[in-house]
């Protein structure tokens, strides 16, 4: 998306929730869920620190316990209440959801390889298996939701706290990178972008805890 019009934005920080039991073990989360560890919310309560500067009108996060945990922590120096929706839900799984990694990469290694040879507009369509919610389908959830919130807040800044995966579809889809400089982990545990948003289009001002692979 191209961002071309001068007028009043709303300033949004995405920002990824905080260590949970299942990244240590290395599971599929998804839509299920598991609780932040002792790292985690140490995580949540330090970037509630570097971001108690910032003059936030309101917080959202996704309607998932351990998005809501680490929105509730940033939250609380802002005394400010946290909105949840399923909105901004991590990628859907499916029936892959709780699988290790490691398991999961082997059993799918083929139409991992195959997904590897896809460009970046045939990997927005691309369902790996049935049940597996496509970078287009996540862009467009996510995209809906934040027009409708900029607009709202036109001229203010709001946090919204969400999920790894999710936030990577959203840096290709905002043209701050391609799918080969986005794998797994690009996008750190209480990593945030910074994006300005007129209501139609954005525009990534600002990142931290993001990390790009070189395209070879």
């Amino acid at each position: 998306m191209l961002y071309t019009r001068a007028v009043k934005n709303c300033t949004i920080y995405l920002i990824r929730h905080g260590e949970t039991e299942w990244n240590v073990e290395g599971r599929m989360q998804g839509h299920a869920d598991s609780p932040l560890t002792q790292k985690g919310l140490e995580q949540a309560r330090r970037r509630a620190e570097s971001l108690k500067h910032i003059q936030f009108a309101a917080f959202y996060s996704s309607d998932l316990l351990r998005a809501k945990r680490t929105a509730e922590i940033i939250a609380l120096d802002h005394q400010l209440t946290v909105s949840t929706t399923e909105m901004f839900r991590e990628r859907h799984f499916g029936p892959h959801e709780g699988q290790l990694v490691k398991e999961h990469d082997a059993e799918l290694k083929d139409l991992l390889e195959k997904r590897l040879q896809l460009t970046d507009d045939e990997l927005d369509k691309y369902e790996l298996y049935e049940g597996y919610e496509t970078d287009e389908k996540v862009a467009t959830r996510f995209v809906k939701i934040l027009r409708e919130l900029a607009t709202a807040y036109l001229g203010k800044t709001i946090g919204v706290v969400s999920h790894g995966g999710a936030l990577r579809v959203l840096l290709r889809r905002f043209g701050y990178a391609s799918h080969a400089q986005l794998r797994k982990g690009s996008v750190q545990n209480v990593a945030y972008i910074k994006i300005e948003a007129d209501g139609v289009d954005f525009k990534v001002t600002e990142t931290e805890g993001i990390e790009l692979g070189s395209i070879e």
